[in-house]
């Protein structure tokens, strides 16, 4: 790498070091003798002076001075809101003379500008800087007093400290020590609920006055901004408001802010009857409240920077000096570098740093007075950190550390579901595992927000109960009534509780699925062909499913779950979600057939509704009764007749209506939450209840129109659909023929089951979930086992986990980050992973029998609704469905995503043609009464053919950009002790270090050789990058030499270190 000098209109060589000198109340670093420049030079002399600026590698340098300071000090920096407070001087028209401060902006993570005469803050944007602000405040630091690690208890004390070094200094004199208390004690105005206050010095704080400025920053055209200053601060200084009346606004305000944040106080400003600049930056030792004098907020303050000027050297010069700064203690860096620095010089390092890795814009392609960047949301934005960057020979760019280019880098193996080696040690893993969170997977239903996990238990309980009553109607017409809406109802309660009470993933909701439901049919075939009865042949087949599913979590073989990458969680979400989509489809379709459209409406009234007494007291007559409702027909023992009889009016018109207004109120509050409307706390509480709020109004809206829509039916009693009794009788067949044929179909009944759940497990454990508590593939299984031969006993449907509902579980207890700076996206901080909000859904579910007069009163097209939002929104998050969309997008249109930069549009329509070609066996298969039977094994062929056929199709860094990397078969098989996983992921760790210590020999050999080439080049003042053509063959052979070895003997040497290390452990 090559050391550059960058050069602007000024600046200078640093020369000598730094020399401290100890004061009782704090550290004084004495700025260094760069070139013995005088104070007066603090601004000017970076325009007439060199500038240097290292931006390469060298070994010993700056970057690894930085990067041993934050390594040592390991804590992270608290956030900073920075403040800047402007110096005003106001000559009234009546002669009176008035000095003030005014809060000019405000900075978190992003700046924002008071405006609108002083009663707004602008939209959070990202600051620019130009390139003499920089080389200024890094003057600033060089040769202004630094005070670090000072005790100030109050602001009298940091007024009297700063004159007083100041007047030490010989950088003012006794008079300009008057003036200073004078402007230092001036009224100070922030902004806060809404306007500019200002509060009193001393101890007059029972009040504060408002006025109205005009930021002049962003606006070339203020030549009357003094004039009009001074005759609104004349007017409005007159109104008085007592301060108790911010402690609310306050309160919001630190709501947004993290516990721990600290604040920095930066003071510019001109002031013509000083003689020379005045620049004292202090870094208190422990953080002190100096509200309400400044911040505009009650926020501890640690840093205080002061740059007090006789006049400018170009416009709005003080104010971008303190916008530069505000940006610089924003960043991650150079926060951590000011925190635990010691010197001053460690300081202009940390500026070099931050130098080296700005993007210049070209002159005249903004306007950086009026330019306004908004905050980027971009999830390939490099993170700051020392080492993140280098060039290779030929100058191609080096990302180290940087997974934003790949979905999941690296190894990808979840070490904890290896293979024990003993016989349910898996199980035995994740009960131990599980045990040590139970108590808190009920306690952290109370945590948060309540209204989540209320909201959470009304979308649960509608979810569930719709799906229990609509796989009910279907299993009554496909398996001839042998099981309907109340054996699905009972299914619902006795898995969704004891599963919540006992599973691995209480995330997970267990309900009957499309593919369990063909095979379910399947099932019921087979028997009527052979003459047997259902229930009873179906009690084995769950008995044989129950055996084949103990014997997978015996020898820990859900450890293959590691092979199901992002192909398969995507082609199976898609069949899930698609399935989701077309029931609720049918089941609007079906009310069309009951309610038709009539097309010819002269037909109906010329058909009225006749009613036949034929056989009764009345004999043989046919009665024409206007207005008649065919019920009382029925109810006389008469049979309705006529068109008229079944005409109900837009019935199926205003199902859809019903329909598709509680898909878009239920989508529409989903995406409120990352609106701008209202505050956080209504935009969140109405995401939250989304699917309450729309069932409640679309239902409103039915009882106000008054038409007829049908409704769930739900049984009124609680007993078998057929008579029978509860508990099945196995025991009623002759030959033995049937439980072989059990045991045949549960073979492939237990791979459905056991890749319905495994699959839908793997999507809600994900790493994007960002789940603490882990998972419990192998204590899922044996709860679903248990549950099949309680199921299989009793009649009931087998429940497995439900892919969309699961998800829509998982969506509904996000949680997000509640203190955001402004102009910062709220960050999702995981999942509020508890038990209750599954339990009690389904607790109410069982009681939702005798709930029939409330429910009844819900509109089936609205919980269709339900249905087509939850498959919507399930196939709305997936790269699948992005990739689909960009078929029809041409390419200058295209989204800038991460994959896109990596591969090929047309190997990326390749892959997902793949994929699409897998989807539709999938559907041939599921939809073909022939070939139903094998659709468990078409999903172990879509894993095949992504372990196989796609390694040859595609290359390996295209696969980990769009899908992932899965372990291979005998990194799974093989069982693993818990010293061979530590010790694996140390040596992995390890190798990583080895290929970062490499580079940086690397660039370390390179800086040597740039610098023997370059020892007898005179410095010049221009900008330069070394020419890589400029090392000759020679160098570069041997420099890539030196890294071979170091590489091989480095790992070499920490293999030997881990080895010992860890046999030492296993022997003691």
């Amino acid at each position: 790498m090559s050391r550059s000098r960058l050069s602007s209109s000024g600046g200078e060589k640093s020369k000598s070091h730094t020399s401290t000198k100890n004061n009782k109340k704090s550290t004084i670093i004495e700025s260094c003798n760069f070139n013995n420049h005088e104070q007066y030079d603090l601004l000017t002399n970076v325009f007439f002076k060199t500038q240097n600026i290292f931006v390469g590698k060298e070994h010993d340098g700056f970057k690894d001075n930085i990067k041993k300071l934050i390594k040592n000090n390991k804590s992270p920096p608290p956030p900073i809101m920075s403040e800047l407070l402007l110096y005003k001087e106001i000559l009234y028209d009546n002669g009176e003379f008035e000095t003030l401060w005014y809060e000019s902006s405000r900075h978190i993570k992003y700046c924002q500008v008071v405006e609108g005469e002083g009663t707004r803050l602008s939209k959070p944007f990202i600051t620019l800087m130009n390139i003499q602000s920089l080389f200024q405040i890094r003057n600033c630091f060089k040769k202004g007093v630094i005070l670090l690690d000072s005790t100030i208890n109050n602001y009298k004390d940091l007024i009297d400290n700063v004159t007083n070094i100041c007047q030490q200094r010989n950088i003012i004199n006794d008079d300009e020590v008057i003036m200073l208390h004078s402007i230092f004690n001036a009224p100070k105005y922030h902004f806060v609920n809404n306007k500019l206050r200002f509060i009193e010095n001393d101890s007059r704080y029972s009040g504060n006055n408002e006025t109205k400025f005009i930021d002049s920053s962003d606006d070339d055209n203020n030549d009357d901004d003094d004039e009009y200053n001074s005759q609104s601060i004349q007017q409005q200084l007159d109104e008085v408001i007592p301060l108790k009346k911010e402690n609310e606004e306050d309160d919001r305000f630190m709501l947004k802010l993290q516990p721990n944040t600290e604040s920095s106080i930066i003071m510019c400003g001109v002031v013509q009857k000083l003689k020379q600049p005045m620049c004292t930056f202090i870094r208190l030792a422990t953080k002190t409240l100096f509200y309400p004098e400044m911040p505009s907020h009650p926020v501890p303050t640690r840093f205080i920077f002061i740059l007090l000027v006789p006049n400018e050297n170009y416009t709005h010069e003080i104010l971008y000096l303190g916008r530069t700064l505000s940006a610089l203690l924003a960043d991650d860096i150079f926060k951590s570098i000011i925190y635990n620095c010691s010197c001053n010089i460690t300081i202009c390092e940390a500026i070099d740093k931050f130098m080296s890795q700005i993007i210049a814009i070209a002159p005249r392609q903004l306007n950086i007075h009026n330019t306004r960047l908004d905050p980027i949301d971009d999830i390939c934005i490099e993170n700051r950190n020392i080492t993140n960057r280098y060039i290779d020979y030929d100058g191609i760019e080096i990302l180290e550390n940087n997974k934003n280019y790949t979905n999941r880098t690296g190894n990808s193996f979840d070490y904890e579901l290896a293979r024990t080696g003993k016989v349910f040690g898996g199980l035995i893993n994740d009960i131990k595992k599980k045990s040590s969170t139970y108590f808190s997977d009920f306690s952290d239903f109370f945590k948060g927000r309540p209204g989540q996990s209320l909201a959470s238990i009304f979308f649960l309980f509608f979810a569930s109960l719709t799906s229990a009553l609509t796989f009910g109607a279907v299993m009554e017409i496909a398996l001839n009534r042998e099981m309907a809406a109340i054996e699905n109802i009972l299914a619902s309660v006795i898995c969704g509780v004891f599963f919540g009470l006992f599973s691995g993933q209480p995330l997970n909701i267990l309900t009957a699925t499309g593919p369990t439901l063909a095979f379910e049919t399947i099932i019921f075939s087979f028997c009527k062909a052979n003459n047997w009865d259902f229930l009873p042949f179906r009690f084995w087949v769950g008995l044989s499913i129950a055996i084949y599913l103990t014997i997978f979590i015996a020898f820990d073989l859900c450890s293959l779950v590691s092979l199901i990458t992002r192909y398969t969680e995507e082609a199976f979400t898609v069949l899930i979600a698609i399935v989701f989509i077309l029931q609720a489809l049918k089941e609007l379709i079906e009310i069309g057939h009951s309610y038709p459209i009539q097309k010819n409406i002269h037909e109906i009234f010329e058909s009225p509704c006749l009613c036949n007494l034929t056989g009764t007291v009345l004999n043989n007559k046919l009665r024409k009764v206007k207005n008649f409702d065919p019920s009382s027909c029925l109810a006389i023992g008469g049979t309705p007749h006529g068109l008229m009889c079944d005409y109900k009016p837009d019935i199926f018109l205003f199902s859809i209506i019903l329909t598709s207004i509680t898909v878009i109120i239920a989508y529409l509050l989903t995406a409120f939450r990352h609106s701008n409307f209202f505050s956080s706390k209504i935009r969140q509480s109405l995401a939250d209840f989304n699917i309450v709020i729309a069932i409640a109004v679309t239902t409103i809206l039915a009882i106000i129109v008054g038409l007829d829509v049908p409704t769930l039916k739900i049984p009124v009693t609680f007993k078998p659909t057929k008579d029978r009794s509860w508990i099945i009788n196995p025991l009623i067949f002759d030959s033995y023929h049937a439980y072989l044929y059990a045991a045949f179909l549960g073979i492939c009944y237990s791979i459905l089951i056991m890749l319905d759940q495994q699959i839908t497990s793997a999507i809600i454990n994900k790493k994007d979930h960002l789940l603490r508590k882990g998972h419990g593939y192998h204590l899922d299984l044996i709860i679903v086992v248990i549950l099949i031969i309680i199921c299989a006993t009793f009649g009931l449907p087998f429940y497995v986990a439900n892919t969309v509902i699961s998800l829509m579980h998982v969506e509904s207890l996000k949680i997000y980050s509640e203190c955001n700076a402004p102009g910062e996206k709220p960050q999702l901080l995981g999942i509020k992973e508890q038990r209750l909000t599954a339990i009690i859904a389904h607790i109410i579910i069982g009681f939702s029998v005798s709930l029939t007069a409330i429910i009844k009163f819900v509109p089936l097209p609205v919980l269709i609704g339900v249905f087509l939002y939850m498959g919507i929104i399930s196939l709305s998050s997936l790269q699948f469905v992005q990739r689909l969309r960009l078929f029809f997008i041409p390419i200058k249109h295209q989204p800038d995503l991460p994959w896109l930069r990596i591969m090929p549009m047309y190997r990326v329509h390749l892959f997902t043609v793949t994929q699409i070609v897998c989807l539709t066996g999938l559907f041939m298969v599921k939809y073909n009464k022939t070939t139903s039977m094998i659709f468990p094994l078409m999903i172990v062929l879509i894993i095949i053919i992504r372990l196989t056929i796609l390694k040859i199709l595609f290359k390996e860094r295209e696969l980990l950009s769009l899908d992932g990397k899965p372990p291979t078969l005998k990194e799974i098989l093989k069982p693993k002790t818990i010293i061979e996983i530590i010790e694996e992921k140390m040596n992995y760790g390890m190798m990583r270090r080895v290929e970062r210590k490499d580079s940086l020999a690397m660039s370390n050999k390179f800086n040597q050789i740039s610098n023997s080439n370059l020892s007898e080049k005179k410095i010049n003042s221009h900008l330069y990058t070394m020419d890589p053509s400029s090392i000759s063959e020679k160098n570069i052979y041997e420099l890539s030499n030196t890294t071979s070895d170091d590489v091989i003997q480095n790992a070499n040497s920490l293999n030997n270190i881990s080895k010992s290390h860890f046999l030492g452990q296993s022997n003691a």
